[in-house]
């Protein structure tokens, strides 16, 4: 029971950090991709109306090695075209939608596959590009950057750790960050040993590597998480940044749309979305992040009742197709 009341004392005390809090980077995964067609300047723009300070995207060469933004290989997932990136040329792949219309449908065809100098063009010195180079030679990338005046506005991300390294050798003050999926400490110290700005992993890598990454002079990086709950769990456990397809529901709204009572509570806790529509599904989360139990409401009112589990905080995430609304609460068995 004093564990749970030194909880209350630092909950009352110090005030939590949430998304979208000052001193909190929140990178925009392909642009607003939860909501806008990925890697197109609309997603782009949407971030930023959101209050995302950086933009992740990913470049490709076309066949006559203009630098497109776009993650796969093909065109075939998120345009009405197909075929492989690098054997179609500029203006073919310009022909094709890029308005993802298995996931959109029509609403945003006039959307376009963009260059990279046009993404620069409009948006360096408004933001940060994290750039994902997939199959572009890194010369060529950055002297597009540097040309363009946005040398330290862009941040050149990979998996590849020699292309970082050439990176490095042939630009010295060039902004670095290594991709990885579940960090080692292999992954930190290289990164450190080559002066990075910081690592890059998912979400999934254990919280005690933000440490280990901050002893080394790394900022950490998580990503990709869009339900502000998990974000929260990482912001707390002092990662520096989120990488999200949604930043709109990292920042926290000026009305509160969810309502737990009591809280804290020591029983069961009723919970209130203060929208028209019912959400298409409510979760209960842990500190750890694990679904403990989801729910599909025929309402925006429900009791959750925790019996056995033990008592801390535990997080509220009601998803609508659009928006993923949280709420933190706190049981005291």
């Amino acid at each position: 029971m004093t564990k749970i009341f030194v909880k209350i004392l630092i909950l009352c005390v110090i005030p939590v950090c949430l998304p979208g809090q000052e001193g909190i980077k929140i990178i925009a995964h392909r642009g607003a991709s939860f909501n806008y067609p990925e890697n197109t300047m609309l997603a782009f723009s949407k971030a930023l109306e959101a209050g995302a300070g950086y933009i992740e995207l990913d470049i490709r060469l076309s066949a006559d090695d203009s630098i497109m933004v776009i993650h796969d290989e093909t065109i075939d997932r998120t345009t009405n075209g197909s075929g492989e990136v690098r054997s179609l040329t500029f203006q073919h792949l310009r022909t094709f939608s890029a308005g993802h219309p298995e996931k959109f449908g029509e609403s945003y065809a006039g959307e376009r596959i963009p260059s990279f100098y046009e993404v620069i063009s409009v948006f360096g010195g408004s933001c940060v590009l994290c750039v994902d180079m997939k199959n572009v030679p890194e010369q060529m990338a950055v002297n597009l950057a540097n040309n363009a005046g946005a040398a330290g506005d862009v941040v050149w991300c990979s998996y590849n750790r020699d292309k970082l390294e050439r990176i490095r050798g042939q630009y010295p003050g060039a902004r670095l960050s290594l991709i990885t999926n579940l960090a080692t400490e292999s992954d930190i110290c290289f990164a450190s040993d080559l002066e990075m700005e910081s690592l890059t992993t998912s979400w999934y890598t254990p919280g005690l590597y933000i440490r280990k990454a901050h002893t080394r002079n790394l900022e950490y990086w998580a990503g990709v998480i869009d339900d502000p709950a998990i974000a929260d769990i990482f912001i707390r456990q002092g990662a520096d940044a989120i990488i999200t397809g949604n930043p709109a529901a990292m920042a926290l709204p000026d009305v509160k749309l969810i309502h737990a009572f009591p809280n804290p509570f020591t029983c069961s806790v009723s919970i209130v979305t203060a929208t028209e529509e019912p959400p298409g599904e409510i979760s209960i989360l842990d500190e750890t992040g694990k679904i403990i139990c989801r729910i599909l409401p025929d309402s925006g009112t429900f009791t959750w009742t925790p019996g056995d589990l033990p008592g801390g905080i535990y997080f509220i995430t009601a998803v609508y197709k659009n928006n993923i609304l949280f709420e933190k609460i706190l049981f005291l068995p």
